[in-house]
């Protein structure tokens, strides 16, 4: 009987002492840290192809109406389209999630009201952009001039009001991004110090 009580006293103790490495181990899931910082990244690094692909199309389109060259032209409409089409893909993983890119479309507040709303309405301004370079890339030979209006449209978005936006919403994806990490390596600091 007394070694019964000695066992369960034991056993008290010992769960006692373990309670905080038992919650640690409940609340520390490296797996999930670590996907938590591939979404993160992946949305930052996403957002950052963005601004790219606005300024590489508005340069492939003044290179389209610039040459003369039929092969080149073709060459530079198939990868225009090629390179909006990516774009396009890109923003509805940003808003709707993508499992291929490690996307979760899951957006604070801060991020809609940049995409649909005022300032910026960088959803309307993406779509439109897109639209056209899409314009532009099927538009006929006799049309590529450099007073095109969609090349004008182009080069107007890439250089100022589009390029704003995207810049802003790069560099809130970022913040958001060092915020989260931030909270999640204190969360674990706690749950160490337990």
């Amino acid at each position: 009987m007394h070694l019964r009580l000695t066992h369960a006293r034991t056993f008290r103790l010992l769960r006692l002492e373990l309670s905080p490495v038992l919650a640690l181990a409940a609340n520390f899931d490296p797996n999930q840290i670590s996907t938590k910082r591939e979404i993160s990244a992946a949305a930052i690094n996403v957002s950052g192809r963005q601004r790219m692909l606005s300024q590489r199309t508005a340069l492939l389109s003044l290179r389209l109406v610039c040459t003369q060259d039929q092969t080149e032209q073709e060459k530079l409409r198939s990868q225009l389209l090629a390179d909006i089409d990516l774009m396009e893909t890109s923003h509805n993983g940003l808003l709707n999630g993508d499992e291929k890119m490690k996307l979760s479309g899951h957006l604070s507040p801060a991020l809609k009201a940049m995409y649909f709303e005022l300032p910026f309405h960088l959803d309307r301004q993406i779509r439109s952009y897109i639209a056209q370079v899409r314009a532009l890339a099927q538009a006929s030979t006799r049309e590529l001039t450099q007073d095109n209006p969609y090349l004008r449209y182009i080069q107007d978005a890439a250089d100022a009001h589009l390029l704003t936006a995207l810049d802003a919403v790069v560099d809130r994806y970022q913040k958001e991004n060092e915020a989260q990490q931030l909270a999640l390596d204190i969360h674990r600091a706690e749950l160490y110090c337990q």
